[in-house]
């Protein structure tokens, strides 16, 4: 084979390689690094409340700290509770639990501090227990049927039931510079994670209130 030839083809070969390197690099730093990341709160801000007759809000904050804005935000909350069922301990049930008043919303990236801004990209929604209304009583038995038909519900009662429970947060959203979807889980939450107390003005933890 001609030398030429033979070194034209290397070349072509070796720029596609280049290209394909190159292609991979910036779609990790575009796709993996440069996006929104969501930090959720440690704990779950409980408050008194006669807004509802359970006469507590709880509440759960979490923070943009990526570098992109994230849209059209969903947030759900699924507690998962085990050991319901006599005859399958390891039975799984899943409960939804509305959150917030209003979904499809936006979370601004972190701002720097230095810039005194005080949009810090922090969101905070309610997690609404006293909304829920579809607890079969056969499983969930007739305390939490009576607390539910009297929206005395109480988030420390979902997390009691059964021999395991826990609470998880996910969200849905659109990376504004890209347009892909993210699929975000935030830490599992238990009883003890429940504090009485509200979120600091630009922070994810809680004052606690004195009694």
């Amino acid at each position: 084979m001609d030398t030429v030839l033979l070194k034209d083809i290397v070349l072509l070969i070796l720029g596609g390689v280049i290209g394909l390197v190159a292609s991979f690099v910036t779609w990790l730093i575009t796709f993996k690094s440069m996006v929104p990341k969501i930090k959720f709160a440690e704990k779950i801000s409980k408050q008194q409340t006669t807004d509802n007759p359970s006469g507590f809000i709880y509440e759960i904050r979490f923070q943009n700290i990526g570098r992109r804005d994230i849209v059209d935000i969903s947030i759900y909350g699924l507690a998962r509770v085990k050991g319901l069922d006599k005859n399958d301990k390891e039975l799984l049930h899943v409960i939804k639990l509305s959150v917030g008043v209003n979904n499809h919303i936006e979370i601004a990236a972190h701002r720097n501090k230095t810039k005194k801004k005080k949009n810090l990209g922090i969101t905070q929604d309610s997690i609404r227990v006293f909304d829920l209304d579809q607890l079969p009583s056969p499983i969930f038995g007739d305390e939490i049927s009576e607390k539910v038909k009297e929206k005395r519900l109480k988030l420390e009662d979902i997390l009691s039931l059964g021999e395991y429970a826990e609470l998880q947060f996910i969200i849905l959203g659109t990376d504004r510079y890209s347009g892909a979807r993210k699929y975000i889980e935030s830490p599992k939450y238990y009883i003890n994670d429940i504090v009485e107390g509200v979120y600091e003005p630009e922070g994810l933890d809680i004052i606690r209130r004195m009694q």
